[in-house]
This record gives C-alpha cells, structure tokens and sequence, in this order.
C-alpha cells in the first residue's frame, strides 16, 4: 500500500505462494555475468514469478539488484499538519512485513518479475547530469531510475544542498563531520522539507521518508556544489569554479528564484553573492534563503528595519517565518507589488479581504502597490537604504501619464520574493 505496485504488477494474475522476498544476497564475483541467469533458475525451481528486495536505507543494496530489478516509486500518504500530535490511521495498525522482518515503508522496494526476466535490459553509458534540487529535478530521477528496460548507472545530479537521503553518497564526503554538525544546527530544523526556509512551501517536494523510499542514493551520483559555467562546445560544465564534469546530455532543473536585481539600477550588473555581502538576497532556494537566515540573525540587536518586496502571498510568508525567528513585527517592512485588495493567486474577493484584513492587524507595516525603485549603499558597500515607488493610480484613471510616488526606507536587509526566474 506505500509503494506503486500497481503500475507494475496485477495481484490478480500472481498467487501469494509464487511472491516472495529475498532477504540475503551473496553470490561469487565468478558468476556475476550470469545473474540474469541464476535468478531465472532460482524462480524456476522455487515456483516463484515475482521477488522483492528491500534493503536498509542507509546500505547499498547489491549490484545484481540494482541492475536487474526494478524500484517502485513510493506512495504519498495523507500528511498532518505540523505541529499537530494526531496520528494517522495507518499508525494504529502493524504492517504485515513488519510481522515477518521487513523494514518500513521509508525503506527503497524493488522487485522482479519473470516476464522482465525474459525480456531484455539493456544499459545505457551516457552521461546525463541534472543540475538542481527542485521538484522537478526529484521527479525526473525518480522516473529514470524506474525504467523497467534501462539500466542508467552514469546519471549525476548537481545541488547545492543535498537533502539528508542524498548526503552520505555526496562526493564531498571528507566533510562528514560538518554535515552531522549542520544536521543538528538549529537552521537546519526551519528548513521546510528542503524548500528554502524563508519562502513558500513547495507541496510538490518529496518529503524526507519519501526521499529515502526513493533509493536515489544508490542510483545516482550526487555532487555538491552549483554549476558555475557551461562549455556548450565541449560538452562540459564547471560546478563550483572547481570542477569539470562531462556531459552527453544536460538538463537545468533548480529551484527558481527572484531576478528583480536585474532591473535595480544601482546592483544591476552586481552577482547574486555580491548582492548577498551587501543585504540583498533573492530569495527562492535553499542557499539563498539560508544566507539571508544568517544575514537577519546577525543584525537581529540592531533597530534599523528588514524589508521584503514582492507578491503579498510571498511577502506575508517571509514575514511570518522573521516573526518566528523572533524578529518584532514592527521592524519588517512589507512593499507589496499588488494593490489592496487585489492579489495574486487569490481568486475569491471574500478570502482576499479577509488575508488584507489578517496582513494589517498583524502589526506589520505594509506598503501596497510599492515596488523597489533603486537601493543605497553606504561607504563600506553594506545596504544603507531603500527606494520605494507608487504609481498614482487617480492619473492613471483620468488618462493622463501615471505619476510616480516616492518613498525612503533605512533598512539592513533587502529580501526580494516576486520575479521567480532560473538563476
């Protein structure tokens, strides 16, 4: 019931005496280039079409398995809200693997049936290197490493902060140490399933137990670092400034994240790390969220305002998670981009108002309709302040030109949650 049997198995054809499970493997180096054929034989005398093999999340399941059988994709289960101490009703009762020594349902299953047996697999050495950690990046792997007829042993994937399931196969992992330090760091636990820790919560991101269901670790290649250069001619990309990594086949599948500095005059032709020295971050992942965390914790003692512009459903959510970093209401400063009451992603007027409502009695200060014109540095390049426009909307009904209204905000951080775009 946790994995998707289904898309892969009809119960109805297989009687429960011809499934079962293998819960040891050790077969001779010797004969490894005959496991197809030993399995087949092993079938045959034992009167058994389909075999399953779930192995510990933590070890690497053997090499006939990975190859010859295929991964089930874990199940969703129905999600509590957090905080909430209720259990769910698959808790109240055993599974029955429990009963004959399986493991749980956060462990990767795969299986193998004979009529996969009798078909061919064939392996394919391409290089394919996904460059990302966003839904989409976990979506496509899963779906490569469950191809019933392929076998991908050079897939890599390049992320900057790789979830707990992926870090012991990271390629760094002389920094053991510092993982188990970041693990148990207080800024690790406000990371919502890996979805960046200041902005929205990406419900399509696999959770921590599904990522473990998944096996990735076993079938992949995980190295950390961001990709920094990309030799289209040669066929290679540079992750980190350091290392050079070949390609056969590339996709970019990040995490998207604010490009308003682009249209900022004073940090226009700036790099996102410079802009981050400074107290301008664009939020949208991880690492860039987890910057801006550190930013604001630093200059929590100081009295000088945090401001946030961008969408009001970003925005207010930024804002909540500073609050819960203990951060007063009243030194945030929200520039919504839309108008009131009109917001983005909120279709009914009655749920707009009530969310207006909620957002003024918050205590936070709020500009609607106000959108970053230019920001100031001081002396030593740090964020001094902020340069907020309005467009007159009366001017703008009576068709002459909109006039612009200006506003200056002091502030020591600048976080920009609206233009999402790849980084």
């Amino acid at each position: 019931a946790h994995y998707n049997t289904d898309d892969y198995l009809n119960f109805e054809k297989y009687r429960a005496r011809t499934i079962a499970a293998i819960t040891r493997w050790s077969l001779n180096p010797i004969y490894v280039k005959w496991s197809r054929f030993i399995l087949r034989e092993a079938m045959r005398l034992y009167y058994k079409k389909v075999l399953f093999f779930q192995g510990d999340k933590s070890l690497t399941p053997p090499r006939e398995v990975l190859e010859e059988f295929v991964h089930l994709n874990p199940r969703r289960k129905l999600q509590t809200p957090k905080g909430s101490e209720a259990p769910t009703a698959a808790a109240n009762f055993p599974r029955p693997s429990a009963k004959l020594g399986g493991l749980g349902s956060e462990y990767p299953l795969y299986f193998l049936s004979k009529k996969l047996l009798s078909s061919s697999k064939f392996t394919v050495n391409k290089r394919i290197v996904v460059v990302g950690g966003s839904s989409h990046s976990y979506a496509l792997l899963e779906t490569l490493c469950s191809i019933s007829y392929l076998n991908l042993p050079n897939v890599y994937l390049i992320i900057e902060r790789p979830p707990l399931p992926l870090r012991c196969n990271a390629a760094d992992k002389s920094s053991e140490a510092d993982i188990l330090a970041e693990d148990s760091s207080e800024e690790s636990k406000l990371d919502d399933e890996y979805s960046g820790c200041l902005s929205v919560h990406d419900v399509d991101h696999p959770i921590e137990h599904e990522m473990f269901a998944m096996g990735l670790v076993h079938k992949i290649n995980v190295v950390r670092g961001s990709l920094t250069d990309i030799d289209r001619e040669n066929k290679a990309i540079v992750v980190s400034d350091e290392l050079a990594i070949e390609f056969d086949v590339l996709i970019l599948a990040t995490n998207t994240v604010d490009s308003s500095t682009r249209r900022i005059s004073a940090i226009s032709g700036m790099h996102p790390s410079k802009c981050a020295d400074c107290g301008i971050f664009s939020l949208g992942n991880p690492t860039a969220d987890l910057l801006a965390l550190r930013w604001v914790r630093r200059r929590h003692s100081r009295q000088d305002p945090f401001v946030v512009c961008g969408e009001a459903l970003r925005a207010f959510c930024c804002a909540a998670k500073l609050i819960r970093l203990g951060v007063p209401p009243s030194r945030i400063v929200l520039a919504v981009i839309e108008e009131d009451p009109n917001i983005s992603h909120i279709e009914d007027s009655t749920m707009a108002l009530q969310f207006v409502h909620y957002m003024s009695e918050s205590g936070l200060k709020i500009y609607w309709g106000h959108n970053v014109r230019d920001v100031m540095l001081s002396g030593n390049g740090f964020l001094n302040c902020v340069q907020l426009e309005r467009r007159s909307l009366a001017d703008h009904e009576d068709g002459a030109p909109p006039k612009m209204q200006h506003l200056t905000v002091a502030c020591v951080a600048l976080l920009l949650c609206q233009n999402a775009s790849l980084p």
